[in-house]
């Protein structure tokens, strides 16, 4: 998906449709997974897949926080599997209702597995967001971050949108797009678009 189309994609999910203003959240998610790589004079080829996850924010003390993930889909065309873990810490800052400022330090490693090879990187991203909670049940959140993963690197957007339905369930929809190049100028975008249930304690 071009950063055009992504950015439209990100301006659609930020309608107010929205996300659940508690601290703590696991979320229990489908992906609809898409993957474009262009190689310069090669052109570029895309595929989709699916897959799941889980991931989760928890509160550890005034204004800190850990993060974690579990992903893993698989593409098409290819029979790839692509799986990601995910883990970090987060600290809020700026925090005047309804708004919050946040920013989010995590370390990544990947796995890619196509039934004959597989392979292992590892790396980290460095993020900065922001909530508005338009009340106990409903709030909308955005971020933008840096990722750098082996010897690729790039940018990382994410919007995230859901409702409370009751104090400790909810369902989320999240949009996530990242862009890496490599040292040949080898460009690669995962778009992930996910939909699960909220738990939130």
């Amino acid at each position: 998906m071009k950063i055009k189309q992504a950015m439209w994609a990100l301006a659609l999910l930020a309608m107010p449709v929205v996300a659940s203003a508690q601290t703590n959240q696991l979320d229990l998610y489908y992906v609809d997974a898409g993957v474009e790589v262009t190689v310069p004079g090669f052109g570029s080829f895309d595929e989709d897949g699916n897959g799941y996850g889980v991931k989760g924010m928890f509160a550890i003390a005034d204004s800190i926080f850990l993060s974690g993930e579990y992903q893993t889909s698989n593409y098409d065309d290819s029979d790839t599997d692509f799986e990601q873990i995910r883990g970090g810490v987060g600290f809020a800052f700026a925090a005047e209702a309804p708004m919050t400022w946040f920013g989010l330090a995590e370390a990544i490693r990947i796995k890619t597995d196509d039934g004959t090879d597989s392979d292992s990187d590892s790396g980290f991203g460095l993020h900065v967001g922001g909530r508005f909670d338009f009340s106990q049940a409903f709030s909308l959140g955005a971020r933008v971050g840096y990722i750098d993963i082996d010897e690729a690197d790039g940018v990382e957007w994410l919007v995230d949108a859901g409702l409370a339905i009751s104090p400790g369930f909810g369902l989320f929809a999240d949009y996530r797009l990242t862009s890496l190049e490599d040292e040949d100028n080898d460009e690669i975008e995962f778009d992930d678009l996910r939909l699960g249930v909220r738990l939130l304690f």
